[in-house]
């Protein structure tokens, strides 16, 4: 059986500004709720950046993108340090954000092949802590998603 997983991390706001709630749902990678939550999100928010600059967020800002998503990682990575969670191994994982047009996050999801992956809820709850304040730093007209990967830890 496929030990892939996602976790998606939505960030629902309340109707008061001062209370942002998050919710986790541990989801198989490949089940049919996934991929049709995934379409949902893919058909509201654009790319932030693409190769045709008439289907992305910022047509002629994709080195301002990539830099701030550099920073954005590097924040992850200073929130899980701040947290004490400490890689046991080299660990490859997939990012995707939802932000909307002011770079707060929305949907904030992960994804890792590593079956060896430990400490997972202490890991969801600092990307929790990481995602109800982070502003990813570009405003838009509209909605954008980012994604990559990024390995933590070092090789051993």
């Amino acid at each position: 059986m496929d030990k892939y997983f996602f976790v998606l991390l939505l960030l629902a706001y309340s109707n008061s500004i001062s209370q942002n709630v998050l919710q986790i749902n541990l989801i198989h990678r490949f089940s049919p709720s996934v991929q049709l939550e995934i379409q949902k999100l893919d058909s509201v928010y654009v790319s932030a950046v693409h190769v045709d600059k008439n289907q992305c967020a910022f047509p002629d800002k994709g080195d301002t993108v990539l830099a701030c998503w550099k920073i954005f990682l590097q924040n992850i990575s200073d929130t899980l340090k701040k947290k004490n969670y400490i890689w046991q191994n080299e660990t490859k994982i997939f990012l995707r954000s939802y932000f909307n047009e002011n770079g707060n996050i929305d949907y904030l999801m992960y994804n890792t092949r590593d079956t060896s992956f430990v400490r997972q809820k202490e890991f969801e709850d600092a990307l929790q802590n990481f995602a109800s304040s982070y502003n990813f730093g570009l405003k838009c007209d509209k909605k954008y998603v980012q994604c990559g990967n990024v390995i933590f830890g070092r090789k051993k």
